[in-house]
């Protein structure tokens, strides 16, 4: 996202990204929504879903505080994309 500038991103395209299916995806992205770090929006035509990243702070990215706290506490960034573990980053 922040590579390519835009705030979200094409439901479609982040499943074949992460070559996963439907119901994975919106797994994950009801764990996010659930810890306050995205969500899926829809969009304007019919069947068109957006995949949003949540900023904590205004003006912050939490996948960028992810990443400064994983390299501050020396912990793997890896359980947070990939496991989508956050108890460890819980306020």
């Amino acid at each position: 996202m922040t590579r390519n500038g835009v705030e979200r991103l094409l439901f479609e395209d982040v499943k074949g990204a992460f070559q996963i299916g439907v119901a994975k995806l919106k797994e994950h992205m009801r764990l996010l929504e659930h810890h306050g770090l995205g969500g899926i929006n829809e969009g304007h035509n019919q069947n068109e879903y957006f995949v949003v990243l949540w900023e904590r702070k205004p003006w912050g990215n939490p996948w960028f505080e992810m990443i400064e706290f994983c390299e501050a506490t020396g912990l793997s960034v890896d359980s947070f994309v990939y496991d989508l573990n956050f108890a460890q980053y819980d306020e």
